[in-house]
């Protein structure tokens, strides 16, 4: 008799364990100074229609391939120049990047065309709804 309990319970729990439904493991990468980001202070991030990630940090904008990161020069601005990076955000219609630093700096980017405004201060980070 304790056996075929011992059976029952057995089989029971091998049931019960087919039937569990297991999710897919969430991979996690974490990337920081050893891959390249010069900045590990992130206020901002969004993604272009090109694919880029960019990044706005303490030291910029960044820009992330999948593969590298790379700080950007802006046509007329020195590389780094936008010093803390505090708002992104991308019009994917226009295909334009718009970039608000803590300095008040509003700058609307698409490829060579740029058109920046100070504002009287900090720009703080876009939100969509």
């Amino acid at each position: 008799m304790d056996d075929q309990r011992d059976c029952a319970d057995v089989y029971g729990r091998i049931v019960f364990l087919g039937r569990l439904r297991i999710s897919p493991a969430v991979l996690r990468h974490e990337l920081g100074h050893k891959d390249g980001l010069p900045s590990t202070t992130v206020y901002s991030i969004t993604q272009t229609t090109d694919g880029f990630l960019w990044i706005g940090t303490g030291d910029g904008l960044i820009r992330f391939d999948g593969f590298q990161f790379i700080q950007p020069g802006l046509p007329g601005m020195g590389l780094g120049s936008l010093g803390q990076v505090t708002a992104l955000a991308s019009i994917k219609s226009d295909d334009v990047l718009l970039v608000g630093t803590g300095t008040g700096l509003l700058v609307s980017w698409s490829g060579s065309l740029q058109v920046s405004t100070m504002l009287g201060s900090p720009v703080e980070p876009f939100w969509r709804s």
